[in-house]
């Protein structure tokens, strides 16, 4: 809650995560933080007030009401850590074929913050998408491609209606007879986390994250402009890169991360364009190891079949696998459509293919 407090007159404004901050800027063609004044009777506005939140706060890029003295009221979202949930109100896997109605709820057992999409139909191609509440509501990222953040009413996610679930409002998301997978993920100490922040393009610049652990895992896109998508793994440390976006090995790319591993609080880019230009605005996904709840590793292949053990008592329902050593693609499986004996069915996050 923010109110200018000056000579001048300005509104009150009411913003939250529900409804969306975006932190977005009308040259990334993204709906921006949505506003309520409660001193008047207007309806809710995509306010030009450019917000992004932190993991330590909030920042102020732009303000309607101009330079002048403000108050505000900021209250924290929940830190419970992951091991004080169950594995079920984390993660979960949601497959449902569309019934072509604008602003139909897909239900979970999840309170989601992000997730990742993609229809599985052979007649349909949907780009896997990304997208996260800190993103907003109606925008995402597509895994498969470089391409800014977009925002359109036929792909539109949004988190706000519904305590658990989340909406799917466009017609790309929920077309008649078409046939989606869903991953709903929440953010929680020590297993997942999402960050927004803006490039100040200084090398060696850290970034704040709510992980509460060291990140083994974490994936950082660009958002303003086009981009690839680097990731981080402990595996393959702070000398090299991956990128979702393309089946290339390791990059040796010890300038990305400025030779510097990641912390319990902080992990640390260089001032790659793609990391952290100045003004341009970035998104980070974060994971690590839960026991029992999520593992983030790494082994060496056989040529024959081969256990994996990760310490579930019940088996995965989300394994994605990338070969670091040589070309490979980004495989997705997920027990809804199948981890069996035999053959799964799976997609590509660095490929528009289908299912």
């Amino acid at each position: 809650i923010l109110s200018r407090c000056a000579t001048t007159n300005a509104n009150w404004k009411i913003n939250d995560m529900m409804r969306g901050i975006a932190g977005g800027a009308t040259s990334m063609g993204a709906y921006l933080t949505n506003t309520l004044a409660p001193n008047t009777s207007a309806a809710e506005e995509n306010s030009t007030m450019d917000l992004t939140l932190e993991p330590n706060g909030f920042n102020v890029h732009s303000l309607q009401d101009g330079a002048g003295t403000y108050i505000y009221m900021a209250i924290a979202r929940p830190h419970k850590p992951a091991s004080e949930f169950a594995a079920t109100d984390l993660f979960e896997p949601v497959e449902y074929t569309g019934n072509g109605v604008t602003g139909r709820q897909i239900g979970s057992t999840v309170s989601p913050d992000s997730y990742i999409m993609t229809s599985t139909n052979t007649e349909d191609t949907l780009y896997p998408m990304w997208g996260s509440k800190l993103q907003g509501n109606a925008t995402r990222l597509t895994t498969s491609r470089t391409d800014a953040e977009y925002s359109s009413t036929s792909y539109n996610y949004s988190f706000g209606e519904f305590h658990k679930g989340i909406y799917a409002r466009g017609s790309d998301v929920n077309g008649s007879g078409e046939d989606y997978i869903t991953y709903l993920l929440r953010r929680a100490k020590g297993y997942f986390d999402v960050v927004a922040y803006e490039g100040n393009g200084v090398n060696g610049r850290t970034v704040t994250h709510s992980l509460g652990v060291v990140p083994e895992l974490y994936i950082v896109k660009r958002r303003s402009s086009t981009g690839s998508w680097y990731v981080y793994s402990s595996a393959t440390g702070n000398q090299g890169a991956l990128r979702i976006n393309a089946t290339s090995a390791v990059d040796s790319a010890s300038a990305l991360w400025n030779s510097t591993s990641p912390t319990a609080s902080v992990f640390t880019v260089s001032s790659n364009q793609n990391l952290n230009a100045s003004t341009n605005k970035y998104i980070a996904y974060l994971f690590a190891t839960v026991d029992g709840i999520s593992k983030v590793g790494s082994y060496t292949g056989t040529g024959s079949n081969l256990n994996v053990d990760c310490g579930f008592s019940a088996g995965a329902r989300f394994v994605l696998i990338k070969r670091t050593d040589s070309s490979g693609d980004w495989y997705v499986w997920d027990s809804v459509r199948g981890i069996v004996a035999g053959n799964d069915p799976y997609f590509l996050l660095n490929n528009d293919a289908n299912e």
